[in-house]
């Protein structure tokens, strides 16, 4: 024989539901967080910097640009190496036409769009990384993985302004000529400042406002090709930034 249920607690009555939910609720057990990056001995650092200062990030990017320009060469020219056998692995390939010259020039366009965005992007992470971990910047590489976290400190950071001091400790080694050991004027150290503000500004103001033409060439390939008579104009994101570089240069 069944107890009588209490009042309220049949099983498709809400209160029934509300206690079966909060049940779940408590059993659940909390989720860890995620790890910020890897954890190591501050004894390793030394280890890890003379290593990371050994790479030279940019080697990517340059070989990556010739290879993409050699596409622009003439055809006959390609030919030869079209033509020679190439090994990958288990696949041998030889024997291959060059691509017609329009196929050639949308390849080098699709090409040129992400390599921009891997040099701003990895520009943008360096400095980050220098900024925040400067003890053992490659610490703050690997532990920068979360993408919309890093778009949103790039759209902090353009909305306050790169700090000067963080970009002349970053890329001259001090804030002024004599913390720098640099034997210059003042007034070149601060005009080479505003250089490299300038250079991170586009750098972020690209990642933001055209992440969408990188994302269809990257992911998808949905990239529309306009006639080869169109131009791209350079146009820095901040005019005031822009112009004192103007001056600075005259």
């Amino acid at each position: 024989m069944q107890p009588p249920r209490e009042p309220g607690r049949g099983v498709g009555t809400p209160a029934y539901a509300a206690l079966m939910t909060r049940n779940r609720n408590q059993s659940r057990k909390p989720k860890a967080a995620a790890p910020a990056g890897p954890r190591l001995a501050r004894e390793l650092f030394s280890e890890l910097n003379a290593t990371f200062y050994k790479d030279d990030p940019s080697e990517y990017l340059l070989t990556k640009i010739e290879a993409v320009t050699l596409m622009l060469a003439p055809a006959e020219v390609l030919a030869p190496a079209y033509e020679s056998e190439r090994v990958v692995g288990v696949s041998r390939r030889a024997g291959a036409p060059v691509p017609s010259k329009e196929a050639r020039d949308r390849y080098v366009r699709t090409e040129c769009v992400l390599v921009l965005h891997h040099a701003c992007e990895m520009l943008l992470r360096l400095f980050f990384a220098h900024v925040e971990k400067q003890d053992c910047p490659w610490l703050g590489m690997a532990a920068s993985v979360n993408f919309a976290e890093f778009k949103k400190k790039i759209d902090t950071v353009l909305r306050t302004g790169f700090d000067r001091s963080d970009v002349a400790l970053v890329f001259l080694g001090g804030t002024d000529p004599v913390d720098a050991a640099l034997t210059v004027e003042p007034e070149e150290f601060d005009a080479a400042v505003t250089a490299w503000q300038l250079l991170l500004e586009t750098a972020a103001d690209t990642i933001l406002s055209e992440s969408f033409l990188y994302n269809s060439a990257k992911h998808g390939l949905t990239v529309v090709h306009t006639a080869e008579s169109t131009r791209m104009a350079f146009t820095p994101p901040v005019a005031e930034t822009a112009s004192t570089c103007r001056r600075v240069r005259s």
